[in-house]
């Protein structure tokens, strides 16, 4: 569902920017895990209510259970 794109999309940023930091830069351990833990936790509240949104919308576009009368 949209827990898992999210983490999934956060991931596959992170992880590159991680490695990218840590080569270059190679700033102080409590820095980097510092930053890279407000980072995650930033980007993952702006991405979820969105990814639930577009996973909702697929859902009710693909006519699946949940949003019909009951007829």
């Amino acid at each position: 569902g949209p827990a898992y794109l999210t983490i999934l999309i956060v991931g596959h940023l992170m992880a590159p920017l991680l490695h990218v930091m840590f080569v270059n830069f190679r700033p102080d351990p409590l820095v980097l895990a510092t930053t890279f833990t407000i980072g995650c936790v930033g980007l993952s509240l702006y991405l979820l209510p969105r990814l639930k949104g577009a996973v909702v919308a697929f859902q009710w576009a693909r006519r699946m259970h949940g949003f019909g009368t009951a007829d």
